[in-house]
């Protein structure tokens, strides 16, 4: 017994299966030497003790090379559809393509893809939230597997948590007043900073005025835009997030007094004055005299030159100011000293008196009373948790804090203003407040203590849950919380000593 593959020359035995061919019939076996890719000629011949050979062809098709797979993952990704499909191409280039799998474990287990014409698709059960390593399979038929790249998916259904944020006017952090409100004259641009988390792929700051943008701090959680309002009235300012899985968060920031611009206009005639030069002096303590203030530090110009309309507005922090006006054909007017306590907008509409046909070697200015903006009340539209309500404990330690009262500090390292108040807060040798780091790292947090050398008791919020529970919208935020665990109070903005002694002092 004898074979030959493709027609050589040389002829090779065949073994039988008992050993040896002794009877009428025989079984016998033979192994090839490696075969290469493709179809291939075996021709087996036997002969007789008589001399007499008889032969028989047949082919093999050899198969070495496994299918070609491909995956597509979903077109968004990460995503929020928790039944994601997968779909991908299989073929093999000699064979067939007898099933196809897809693993969403790293090959841990497999399901079956349904596969007809060269395409496989699988539509998952309900996925929890986390990330998958996903990947194909295809089987041909003689056995031979090949497996896709993997892909990452990731499965997202939490929308992205809106922290706490600033306002600012240049390096002044805009905070509301007494009335909590916060002013600004229409025209003004203002820095908005919001520390989001979540996988925040896009935010946005939505106004009665259009939307502004707002744009990621490298190497932090803060989104920064600038706001500005052109007309008059009460605004909403509403901060959007959205993240890679389209997931959106929305809250509302605060609500804003945009005032108009003050004007200068003639005392006679009523006519708006062009070309004025409106001026605001500062005292200045350290040298105890008046200068020109300087507005560029604060993004705006001073003097300002005023237009047809007569308009001019600035905003000013606290301090002791006085306004002077200077205008062709016009007396030199000022306004009274004004001593302001916190961030005020300067948007008082002046009248002038016209030169008087006898000019004296010294005329002094003419002095006008006025009216300083940004102490008005608005409606607040910020929900918080309502004085007397209980005050929310998921995730912080209140329990420990149990039938006493407590002073509830919510800031966060990166705010300016949280600075200002942990430095107050270690002056204070009190069991009665517990600060919390919104959306800060335990790590960090303790980086933030040790440089400050701040020794008051703090937790991190990493997540910044607590924030939305207490809906934290402008740092630093205080909730007074009384021994039965009721709210009584809530403040916003830096507190001094005195005043965090004389809150705690109002509750049992």
């Amino acid at each position: 017994m004898e074979y030959n593959i493709d027609g050589a020359s040389e002829w090779l035995p065949a073994a039988a299966n008992d050993g040896k061919y002794d009877g009428k019939e025989e079984d016998f076996s033979f192994e090839t030497t490696s075969l290469s890719e493709g179809s291939h000629k075996v021709t087996v011949r036997v002969k007789s003790q008589a001399d007499v050979s008889t032969s028989v062809e047949s082919s093999v098709t050899v198969i070495t090379i496994p299918p070609s797979v491909s995956l597509s993952a979903p077109a968004q990704n990460p995503t929020n559809n928790t039944t994601p499909r997968f779909t991908g191409h299989a073929s093999s280039a000699s064979g067939t393509v007898t099933r196809t799998e897809i693993t969403l474990d790293n090959g841990a287990t497999w399901l079956p893809a349904v596969y007809s014409g060269g395409s496989f698709g699988l539509t998952t059960q309900t996925l929890e939230d986390g990330n998958y390593q996903v990947s194909a399979r295809a089987f041909d038929n003689a056995g031979n597997v090949g497996r896709s790249g993997t892909v990452t998916l990731v499965v997202d259904t939490i929308p992205p948590v809106i922290g706490g944020g600033v306002q600012a006017l240049g390096p002044q952090i805009l905070t509301p007043n007494e009335n909590n409100s916060i002013s600004m004259v229409a025209g003004t641009e203002t820095t908005i900073a919001m520390s989001m988390k979540g996988g925040v792929t896009g935010a946005q700051i939505q106004t009665g005025d259009g939307n502004f943008d707002l744009v990621p701090q490298p190497g932090t959680d803060l989104w920064v835009g600038k706001v500005k309002f052109e007309s008059e009235g009460a605004k909403e300012v509403v901060v959007s997030a959205v993240d890679g899985a389209n997931n959106r968060a929305e809250r509302i920031f605060n609500t804003l007094l945009v005032e108009k611009k003050g004007a200068v206009s003639d005392q006679a005639t009523g006519a708006k004055i062009a070309d004025a030069e409106i001026s605001v002096y500062y005292f200045d303590t350290i040298v105890q005299q008046w200068v020109l203030w300087e507005g560029a530090s604060f993004g705006q110009e001073n003097p300002q030159i005023s237009g047809d309309d007569g308009a001019f507005s600035f905003m000013v922090p606290a301090g002791k100011y006085y306004v002077e006006i200077k205008a062709p054909g016009h007396r030199t007017t000022q306004s009274e000293i004004l001593t302001l306590t916190g961030t005020s907008t300067l948007n008082f509409d002046l009248s002038m008196r016209s030169n008087p046909l006898l000019s004296l070697p010294f005329s002094p200015p003419d002095t006008v009373v006025v009216t300083v903006g940004g102490n008005k009340q608005i409606s607040e539209k910020v929900t918080k948790p309502a004085v007397g309500s209980d005050a929310p404990t998921a995730g912080l330690p209140l329990e420990n804090h149990k039938n006493k009262k407590l002073l509830l500090t919510f800031l966060s390292p990166w705010s300016p203003l949280s600075q200002d108040q942990a430095l107050i807060l270690s002056g204070i040798d009190s069991d009665e407040i517990l600060a919390v780091s919104l959306q800060e790292t335990e790590a960090r947090t303790q980086v933030f203590m040790q440089r400050g050398s701040y020794t008051f008791p703090i937790v991190a919020d990493p997540e910044g849950k607590s924030g939305t529970d207490y809906n934290v919208t402008i740092l630093p935020q205080h909730y007074l919380i009384d021994s039965s665990g009721k709210i009584q109070e809530i403040i916003t903005g830096v507190l001094s000593k005195n005043e965090i002694l004389n809150i705690l002092a109002k509750v049992r």
